[in-house]
């Protein structure tokens, strides 16, 4: 977010619950974003590559509710500001010519509060573990309070632990060919690395 600015069609002054800034104001939270997406690691590629740099290594670059990317709201969704698939794409291709290598970073310990599977303030059509005890997803999660209570969870990072012994919450992640990291790890994206944040603390793996 912090690093260039290629493309400022993709500008938000809302993304979430990250409020766009200049690039001047100093950031004083991870609710400030800057405007720095996909498109302006593409375009500052021999500039990285001069520095004597072989490979490229992002924070989460999927929707979460701040600026770091470490507060996952979806999961196959690239977040706004940053751009899309088609520039994914397009920088994986780039990075890939130019003799480079680039990493992602992916969070799967935990999620944000208002990520659909749980939807604390209740943004969503369909009704997520926080409306009902009996949603569907709600054993993606720890609840610890009594029978009912959506408000006691086991909570991480100021997310949601997801419980990784799911088979259906595995089948999102990472068992389905349409989960998040197959269908982010074929082509066109590629990514010749992934980074686990807190991979040592997977609940359930």
């Amino acid at each position: 977010d912090a690093f260039y600015n290629g493309d400022i069609t993709n500008d938000e002054p809302i993304s979430g619950m990250n409020l766009s800034n200049s690039w001047n104001m100093m950031q004083h939270s991870l609710q400030y974003k800057y405007g720095g997406d996909l498109k302006g690691i593409e375009k500052k590629l021999n500039y990285i590559k001069d520095l004597g740099c072989e490979a490229v290594f992002m924070d989460p670059i999927f929707r979460a509710s701040q600026n770091a990317g470490y507060g996952p709201e979806f999961y196959k969704q690239i977040e706004n500001s940053f751009g899309n698939e088609q520039a994914l794409a397009e920088l994986a291709k780039a990075i890939h010519d130019n003799g480079m290598y680039y990493m992602l970073d992916v969070v799967l310990m935990f999620v944000a509060v208002s990520h659909y599977w749980y939807d604390k303030y209740n943004r969503d059509p369909f009704p997520g573990a926080k409306q009902e005890w009996d949603s569907p997803y709600h054993d993606f999660f720890y609840f610890e309070g009594e029978e009912g209570d959506t408000d006691v969870y086991q909570s991480g990072w100021g997310g949601l632990i997801l419980n990784h012994a799911n088979e259906k919450l595995q089948d999102e992640l990472w068992r389905s060919e349409d989960s998040y990291l197959q269908h982010y790890c074929k082509e066109p994206f590629c990514p010749d690395g992934l980074r686990f944040d807190c991979g040592g603390a997977l609940s359930g793996t």
